[in-house]
Order: C-alpha cells, then sequence, then structure tokens
C-alpha cells in the first residue's frame, strides 16, 4: 500500500471513523442570554461545550462494523497498521500528530491538495526505491524507515531521492528516432 504512517491516520481520523467525518445540514440561530440572534451554528463542532453531537455507542459501533465489512483487505490492513501505529506512539507523539490534523484541517482546499499530492509524490519514491531492493532489504528498510521520527524521514527521503537520480543519470539513454 502506499499510506505512510501520516497519510493512514490521515486516513483513518477523517475517513473511517462515522462519526468523526459525519455533519448535519441544518443550521440553528443561537440566542445570547439577552435573547439577541447572533449567527448561524453548523452543529460540527460548536455549541455547548465545542464537541460534536454524539452518537448512541451501539449505533457508532455498528457503522464502523459496516465500515469494516465493506472495505476490502488491503484497506483494512491499512486501518490495522495505523491502530497499531497509534497504540505505540508517546503522549506527546500523539498530542503532536494531533496539532498536525489541527493545522491540516484548517488549510484551504487548495493547500491540502497541494499537500497529499506532495505526499504521495513522496510514497511513489520511496515504493519505487523499495521495490529495487531484494526482498530482506526491502523489509529492513521499510521497517528503518517507519522507525524513524518524523524530523528524520525527510532527510533518508532526500538520501533515496538522491541514489534515485544517480541511478537514472546511470542508465543509458534510450536511442529516440534516430535518422536512417
Amino acid at each position: 500500500m502506499k499510506i505512510s504512517t501520516v497519510g493512514q491516520i490521515l486516513f483513518v481520523c477523517l475517513f473511517a471513523c462515522p462519526s468523526m467525518g459525519e455533519q448535519k445540514e441544518a443550521s440553528v440561530q443561537e440566542k445570547t442570554s439577552e435573547g439577541k440572534r447572533v449567527g448561524s451554528v453548523d452543529h460540527n463542532r460548536t455549541g455547548q461545550g465545542g464537541h460534536r453531537k454524539r452518537r448512541a455507542p451501539g449505533e457508532e459501533q455498528m457503522e464502523l462494523l459496516r465500515f469494516f465489512l465493506e472495505a476490502s483487505p488491503e484497506r483494512l490492513q491499512v486501518i490495522r497498521k495505523t491502530i497499531e501505529r497509534v497504540e505505540k506512539m508517546t503522549p506527546e507523539e500523539r498530542k503532536s500528530m494531533r496539532a498536525r490534523l489541527k493545522r491540516f484541517r484548517e488549510k484551504a482546499p487548495a493547500a491540502r491538495t497541494k499537500m497529499m499530492k506532495d505526499f504521495h509524490m513522496r510514497q511513489d519514491l520511496l515504493n519505487r526505491y523499495w521495490k529495487t531492493l531484494d526482498p530482506e532489504t526491502r523489509v529492513r528498510e521499510m521497517n528503518h524507515f517507519y522507525q524513524l521520527s518524523l524530523p528524520q524521514r525527510p532527510k533518508y527521503i532526500e538520501k533515496v531521492r538522491k541514489n534515485q537520480r544517480s541511478t537514472e543519470a546511470k542508465k543509458p539513454k534510450s536511442k529516440e528516432a534516430s535518422p536512417d
């Protein structure tokens, strides 16, 4: 699968948890203590305590079970790995990840699209590199990458990028349409 830790966590947090992504379409007018109308509120994060409206526990579990039953085996595997990574995170790492997700959600749609495009390009680069390795080395390199802290990963990716460039430079160029 081409999804890294951050992408997997983004996926699970943004799409896999049905109660997190759900928004009601209707809006209500909020009143102040004097009875004046202040504006519309979107039931998502506003209101008493600033929390989203919760579903009944059984309903949430049923929706999640339905989602898992409809998911492909590959998607389930990605979700399982994401859950395992989140379970292994320290409280500081979880706090950092929540902050990163919050910054991502607050960005404009165009900026989010660009970030995801860059993310996919990095994943494609890593996957192309890992496919060139023998199976044992591939597993070792992938595990090494996933064990790196978030600040160390860009250095690893840059090393792979330089390696790819030097490999491409060494390849003989294919003959283009040569004159006869």
